[in-house]
Protein backbone atom coordinates (compact mmCIF):
# COMPACT_ATOMS: atom_id res chain seq x y z
CA UNK A 1 0.00 0.00 0.00
CA UNK A 2 2.90 2.14 0.71
CA UNK A 3 3.79 1.94 -3.23
CA UNK A 4 0.14 2.91 -4.35
CA UNK A 5 0.92 6.85 -4.39
CA UNK A 6 4.35 6.33 -6.14
CA UNK A 7 2.35 3.86 -9.09
CA UNK A 8 -0.15 6.27 -9.55
CA UNK A 9 2.49 8.92 -10.00
CA UNK A 10 4.15 7.28 -12.92
CA UNK A 11 0.87 6.09 -14.51
CA UNK A 12 0.04 9.49 -15.02
CA UNK A 13 3.42 10.02 -16.34
CA UNK A 14 2.75 7.18 -19.36
CA UNK A 15 -0.90 8.63 -19.53
CA UNK A 16 0.45 11.80 -20.95
CA UNK A 17 2.39 9.92 -23.20
CA UNK A 18 -0.72 7.70 -24.49
CA UNK A 19 -3.14 10.93 -24.36
CA UNK A 20 -0.20 13.04 -26.52
CA UNK A 21 -0.40 10.10 -29.48
CA UNK A 22 -3.83 10.05 -29.31
CA UNK A 23 -4.42 13.50 -30.34
CA UNK A 24 -1.55 13.23 -32.87
CA UNK A 25 -3.68 10.52 -34.60
CA UNK A 26 -6.55 13.31 -35.06
CA UNK A 27 -9.54 10.81 -35.15
CA UNK A 28 -12.72 11.46 -33.09
CA UNK A 29 -12.30 8.62 -31.65
CA UNK A 30 -9.03 8.92 -30.07
CA UNK A 31 -10.13 12.31 -28.98
CA UNK A 32 -12.85 10.44 -26.66
CA UNK A 33 -10.00 7.99 -25.92
CA UNK A 34 -7.77 10.87 -24.76
CA UNK A 35 -10.33 12.65 -23.43
CA UNK A 36 -11.09 9.49 -20.86
CA UNK A 37 -7.76 8.28 -20.32
CA UNK A 38 -7.05 12.40 -18.92
CA UNK A 39 -10.15 12.36 -16.88
CA UNK A 40 -8.81 9.19 -15.66
CA UNK A 41 -5.26 10.68 -14.73
CA UNK A 42 -7.19 13.32 -12.83
CA UNK A 43 -8.83 11.23 -11.02
CA UNK A 44 -5.68 9.44 -9.65
CA UNK A 45 -4.16 12.62 -8.97
CA UNK A 46 -6.36 13.27 -6.35
CA UNK A 47 -6.11 10.00 -5.02
CA UNK A 48 -2.13 10.17 -5.50
CA UNK A 49 -2.25 13.10 -3.02
CA UNK A 50 -5.26 11.62 -0.04
CA UNK A 51 -3.49 8.29 -0.12
CA UNK A 52 -0.20 9.89 0.47
CA UNK A 53 -1.71 12.27 3.24
CA UNK A 54 -3.49 9.58 4.71
CA UNK A 55 -0.48 7.32 5.22
CA UNK A 56 2.06 10.07 5.95
CA UNK A 57 4.17 9.48 3.02
CA UNK A 58 6.64 11.87 1.42
CA UNK A 59 9.00 10.73 -1.50
CA UNK A 60 11.91 12.04 -2.08
CA UNK A 61 11.65 11.86 -5.65
CA UNK A 62 8.46 13.52 -5.27
CA UNK A 63 10.42 16.64 -4.14
CA UNK A 64 12.24 16.84 -7.34
CA UNK A 65 9.04 17.61 -9.25
CA UNK A 66 7.72 20.79 -7.08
Amino acid sequence: MRNLPNILSISRLIATLIVFILVLVNQPWAFLVATVLFFLASVTDYLDGYLARRFKLFPHWGSFWI
